[in-house]
């Protein structure tokens, strides 16, 4: 409200005081209806006089107030999605609750304002070095719910907040000043996440980092879990994706079969034959088929499920998904490594984000490291390994009884010592699932590994081990074609806690055992 409030405080609370007494004929142009929430944590410091939290002239204000109704608040974290480079993380929103129908709750976003067909470096540049301005919105939860859970197929997970109404109250009076205000986006710190913990830290303390230069979805779920009691209830909701895939799931081998055969097909005949468990279990999937695909001949398929479902009667079956790790219980992405070898060499590894597939992160069976480097003392003497530029891997898991197949791939770009030689690599693969269960997964890889004087092609198999007895594990074995040698490498990891996890891992040169550190 004054010139020089960025920077002092005391001309910044003149103001707004003095703003209070100026003629309610403003209206809607009034300093009280502009900034709600200054004046609402104003009348909490000294007495104000005739204030109300709603004066009758902020009509708009009001309206809005009224619209939408606050019981209580939650923060939403979304799970990564690897098509967004922006998104890979997670993503937060903010929801007033109105203790009615969910889908009508308000839903606060932050994003940035990204112009149509921007190019692929300049979004990258931008992104990291605030060439973006970015705004809050709002909208129906429902439009979120249709974004994140049904087109892009991601989880949510809802952190109901423990707020009293004075907490409630301004934080929804806050919403209101910052709507359609432009602020700079930095993909890395002043992000969704950032943003969104800046709100709720003017109730709690969100201890946000004055000098990291990065801050991440789920660093929110673990502060506020920090805090005493400030988590009422934790809801999860499964994508539509998980939903979809757990009908199929429960179908027998025999109605998997026949939901086959009518997918392939599309017979009049073999959808009469269809029972209600089978025709639900269609019809889930061609929601989820729409996702791309809107032809007519799709469309005409889709009609006949839904009128031969509509035939059938009733049934009501428990479709529940089992619930991932609440992203509270993941440890923090910064990872330090120390590993001792067999042959006596110690190993130093630092990333700063490291979605190792062996860790607990909201990227599920996936691997995101971004950027690794690694050094070795041998002799007294301090060598550089390895650097990773980026190492992902996207592992799909494919279930039984489900008609399609995705694939599996990973890339990865850095530098490796070879040969005493300090040489860039890159390794591209494809591959996909050939068994699954509960508990263990066998990926079967064909991968190219290229640097400047050689290139390796090297069909491997990799078995995941989920969550055994003593943490999760990867075993992969391999064959160099053009060189004929073989390969393995066994590693196991056990996470202790949010901050520490061990390791052991066993290769055909030597074994080495390890202890990861993060913060």
């Amino acid at each position: 409200m004054h010139k020089n409030g960025n920077t002092d405080i005391l001309s910044e609370i003149n103001a707004l005081k003095q703003g209070y007494f100026k003629p309610t004929s403003l209206a809607d142009k009034h300093p009280r209806c502009i900034f709600p929430d200054r004046y609402f944590w104003l009348s909490k410091q000294i007495k104000l006089k005739n204030y109300e939290v709603y004066p009758k002239f902020c009509k708009k204000l009001t309206k809005w107030s009224l619209d939408n109704p606050t019981k209580s608040i939650s923060i939403l974290l979304v799970g990564g999605y690897f098509s967004n480079p922006a998104s890979v993380f997670g993503h937060n929103l903010l929801k007033l609750n109105s203790g009615k129908d969910s889908l009508f709750d308000l839903t606060l976003n932050f994003g940035a304002r990204i112009p149509k067909n921007e190019n692929t470096i300049s979004y990258i540049l931008k992104g990291l070095f605030g060439g973006y301005s970015a705004v809050f919105s709002s909208g129906y939860f429902y439009k979120k719910d249709l974004v994140y859970s049904k087109h892009e197929l991601r989880d949510i997970w809802e952190y109901k907040l423990n707020l009293n109404n004075n907490e409630k109250t301004l934080i929804k009076l806050h919403i209101w000043s910052i709507q359609n205000k432009k602020f700079d986006y930095y993909f890395l710190k002043e992000n969704c996440a950032y943003q969104i913990a800046s709100i709720l830290d003017i109730v709690m303390d969100m201890n946000l980092p004055q000098y990291r230069p990065w801050y991440i979805p789920n660093e929110i779920a673990s502060q506020l879990y920090a805090q005493n009691n400030r988590i009422k209830r934790i809801d999860y909701k499964p994508s539509f994706e998980k939903n979809m895939l757990n009908r199929f799931k429960k179908l027998t081998p025999q109605e998997a079969l026949l939901a086959k055969k009518i997918i392939k097909k599309n017979s009049d005949f073999l959808i009469k034959t269809a029972n209600t468990r089978t025709l639900d279990a269609l019809l889930e999937y061609y929601k989820y088929k729409a996702i791309d695909t809107n032809s007519i001949e799709f469309l005409n398929k889709k009609y006949k499920i839904i009128l031969a479902r509509l035939k059938k009667p009733v049934q009501k079956y428990n479709n529940t998904t089992s619930n991932n790790p609440a992203p509270h219980k993941y440890p923090k992405l910064s990872k330090l490594e120390l590993s001792f070898d067999s042959d006596n060499n110690l190993y130093g590894e630092f990333s700063i984000f490291n979605n190792s597939f062996l860790g607990k992160h909201n990227l599920l069976n996936s691997e995101l490291i971004t950027p690794r480097i690694q050094f070795v003392r041998n002799n007294n003497n301090i060598f550089f390994h390895s650097f990773d530029l980026l190492k992902v891997k996207k592992l799909n898991k494919n279930i039984t009884n489900f008609p399609e197949y995705k694939f599996s791939w990973e890339a990865q770009v850095g530098l490796s010592r070879i040969d005493n030689r300090i040489k860039p690599t890159a390794i591209a693969g494809i591959g996909g699932n050939v068994y699954t269960n509960d508990n263990n997964e066998i990926y079967i890889f064909n991968s190219l590994l290229l640097n400047h004087s050689q290139s390796e092609i090297s069909p491997q198999i990799s078995i995941n081990l989920i969550n055994n007895y003593f943490g999760k594990s990867l075993f992969k074995y391999g064959i160099d074609i053009k060189n004929g040698a073989h390969f393995y490498k066994y590693k196991i990891q056990k996470q202790i806690n949010n901050n520490i996890s061990i390791f052991f891992e066993k290769n055909n040169i030597n074994s080495s055992l390890g202890v990861g550190f993060y913060f």
